[in-house]
């Protein structure tokens, strides 16, 4: 007869744990859990979380910078240099106020 060693340190963690780990409230976890987007063990009413699925939901909401950003591959903006070399931009979605308030200092007269 073979006795099998049970490793406890493996075992999954609970919904406030989980959260914490993931530095989360327990509210946007259990969303992201309704919402499919972090894996979950089901025992009977109560959900667990392994640790490969913390580290895969961490994973899916990396975000990376790109490299070799340029100026002149955003589509949005409209790039308007001031008289004095000062960079100023307009989104083509502002409101008319802040398109008003563009307009006073693009134009602007400066002594």
């Amino acid at each position: 007869m073979t006795i099998h060693a049970i490793d406890f340190s493996k075992q999954p963690f609970t919904e406030k744990i989980a959260a914490s780990y993931l530095g989360i409230s327990l509210a946007t976890l259990k969303r992201e859990r309704v919402e499919g987007k972090i894996g979950y063990i089901k025992i009977r009413s109560r959900y667990r979380y392994t640790e490969n699925h913390l580290t895969d939901y961490l994973k899916s909401n990396e975000i990376c910078p790109k490299k070799n950003f340029e100026l002149e591959n955003i589509s949005s903006i409209d790039v308007k240099i001031h008289q004095h070399g000062v960079l100023a931009t307009m989104n083509q979605k502002q409101d008319k106020r802040s398109e008003h308030r563009f307009a006073q200092l693009f134009f602007m007269k400066h002594k």
